[in-house]
Order: structure tokens, then C-alpha cells, then sequence
């Protein structure tokens, strides 16, 4: 199961902490594939048959859901993404009235549909056997 933990600095977290009065502790949750072969996908850097069609006839390898050229390391990369804009994201929904655990759920939901923008699809086993699960 490709699998890692949405979590701030001990900085971010405190700073997140402090201006929400709703929920004082610390919330992490695990964004993962659990498809059976997610890891294997995921760790894939070859991509080997980029683009040839599938001999299901369904799409080319490595194309996602939309037909664009997916990647290995989707999760990773998603997570990378979030990462640059954790506080102001978390922030912002905080401002707005959601709780720590509320913002911190959404930003783990926009980690996963950006991965999912990334996964590779055939029959969409992988692409539908994303999760997210808290784990604090």
C-alpha cells in the first residue's frame, strides 16, 4: 500500500494550533492507494510502454482517466504539491470557519484528487482505491 502521512512542522502546527479554538490537538491523516499493486506502480520510474495501447484495448500505458499522460510517484508528487501551501491553505479554511480537523481533512482530499490526476488507469481498480483515513 503506497502510503504517507499528511502532517506540518512542529512551527506550522503550533501557529495552526493557536488560532483554532475548536480543535487543540494535533489531526493527521494517511492519504494511500490500496490496490494491491499501488506500491509497485507508484515506485514504477521506468514507466516502461509510455503511451502504447493496452492489449485490453483499454487506453495506453502510463494514461490516466482523462486520457493525459499519467506518471509514477503520483501520491509523492501531489504531496509535494499540498506542501508548499500548507499553512495558507489550512489557514484560509480555518478563517473560514472550519475546525483544525476540518482543514486538515481537506487538505489530505485536495492530496488525493490531485494524485488521482496522475494515476495511471485501465479498469480504474487504482484509481478508485484511494483513501483517506485519520490516524490522529
Amino acid at each position: 500500500m503506497a502510503m504517507s502521512t499528511v502532517t506540518g512542522s512542529g512551527r506550522v502546527v503550533a501557529k495552526l494550533k493557536y488560532k483554532s479554538t475548536r480543535q487543540p490537538k494535533l489531526v493527521a491523516y494517511a492519504v494511500s492507494y490500496e490496490a494491491p499493486y499501488a506500491v509497485q506502480v507508484h515506485e514504477n520510474l521506468q514507466m516502461k510502454l509510455m503511451g502504447q495501447p493496452r492489449p485490453s484495448g483499454l487506453g495506453r500505458f502510463w494514461y490516466t482517466k482523462d486520457a493525459q499522460p499519467g506518471t509514477s510517484k503520483y501520491l509523492q508528487k501531489a504531496i509535494d504539491k499540498a506542501m508548499q501551501n500548507m499553512y495558507r491553505t489550512v489557514s484560509r479554511a480555518i478563517k473560514r470557519g472550519l475546525s483544525f480537523a476540518q482543514a486538515m481533512h481537506m487538505l489530505a482530499k485536495r492530496i488525493l484528487d490531485d494524485s488521482r490526476t496522475m494515476v495511471p488507469y485501465e479498469y480504474g481498480d487504482l484509481y478508485r482505491s484511494g483513501r483517506i483515513k485519520r490516524i490522529t
